[in-house]
């Protein structure tokens, strides 16, 4: 375990970018050079939990003067935590990618956990994590012989089991979900949606808390191992975002975001494209009108749901997630680094 202090820095970007008149400020913090994060779970204003590489994850508790960062032991040591959830009730669970597949519930402040569910299968591989509520939870996998993993808990954590494959549709060959930012699946109380990608970019919907699904088409950019869907995002039950493009290609801006007004039946493009998104998430409060995006490189902000996009930092940032006040926006990438952006400096909580 290792406790740090961090002196943080400052990304400040031309205002003249924004046609606002402050700058807007990225502060950025490195507790960890030594590790990469794509999971970040932020439940209120002033905490912050981490899921990185070489079996470290980390969190602040006391807005953000001191860093806690750990490294778990034994066959955890060299573990990639790419999901990651901090409940309203104070829990806090993580899967990791590859196998063994885990499931983790940390307590004592995180200094310890405890082992929720374990999976030796050698394709095993957690893409998301999400909970609807302190009891109910879904863990998201790659396929496994041909069926979709999809483990929901009734019982806060304590038990995963799978949904039936029966119930589940089946995907495409090579069709299957990425863990670049813990975004390729939401819930929103019976709702389940689920983004795709490789030959298919789909959206798996159900909206009966798992017990039956459907397929929807989306326009984004796919066709190839790395294309598809990288990120989903819902407002509420209807209004939603799908955002991604080609990991290969993170240059190309066609059809890299789309839109739905009906739970995801159907999606749109605009006119204004981004790069590469490797998140996207709606802020709090703002009708759906308010997002910001996370692209490869530079972070992206909309406040006419997507019609026009602002380029306000030229930071790579893999995930981000705004907390609930809808008062500030947390970032992270690469070589640990982590950003903190007062949305009130782009008038986004406004």
């Amino acid at each position: 375990m290792i406790r740090i202090k961090i002196i943080s820095t400052l990304l400040l970007m031309g205002a003249g970018q924004l046609a606002y008149s402050q700058q807007v400020a990225i502060q950025i913090f490195k507790p960890d050079t030594s590790t990469s994060i794509r999971a970040i779970a932020v439940p209120n204003d002033s905490t912050v939990w981490f899921g990185g590489s070489k079996g470290k994850y980390g969190f602040t508790i006391d807005n953000d003067n001191s860093w806690t960062v750990i490294q778990k032991g034994n066959d955890l040591r060299n573990a990639e935590f790419r999901s990651i959830a901090a409940l309203p009730s104070g829990a806090v669970f993580m899967t990791n990618i590859g196998s063994p597949g885990y499931i983790l519930q940390l307590s004592d402040d995180g200094f310890n956990w405890q082992q929720r569910y374990k999976n030796e299968a050698k394709d095993q591989f957690f893409d998301a994590l999400v909970f609807v509520s302190d009891e109910v939870g879904y863990a998201l996998g790659d396929p496994l012989s041909g069926c979709i993993q999809l483990l929901k808990t009734n019982d806060a954590g304590k038990n995963w089991n799978p949904i039936n494959c029966n119930d589940l549709p089946a995907l495409d060959s090579g069709e299957a979900f990425f863990a670049s930012s813990n975004t390729s699946m939401d819930a929103l109380g019976k709702h389940i949606w689920i983004a795709t990608g490789g030959p298919k970019a789909r959206v798996v919907y159900s909206g009966d808390n798992g017990a039956s699904w459907k397929l929807f088409k989306t326009p984004i950019q796919q066709g190839s191992k790395m294309t598809g869907i990288f990120s989903l995002d819902m407002y509420n039950e209807k209004i939603g975002v799908v955002a991604g493009g080609d990991y290969d290609n993170k240059a190309e801006t066609k059809n890299t975001i789309a839109f739905t007004k009906d739970g995801g039946r159907t999606w749109k493009v605009k006119a204004n494209q981004l790069p590469f998104v490797s998140c996207v998430q709606f802020i709090p409060g703002s009708k759906g009108k308010k997002l910001l995006a996370a692209c490869l490189p530079g972070v992206y902000y909309s406040n006419n749901a997507g019609l026009t996009w602002l380029k306000i930092s030229d930071e790579s940032f893999y995930t981000l997630r705004i907390t609930p006040s809808g008062k500030i926006a947390w970032f992270a990438g690469a070589k640990g680094l982590i950003g903190k952006m007062n949305l009130t400096d782009i008038g986004a909580n406004n």
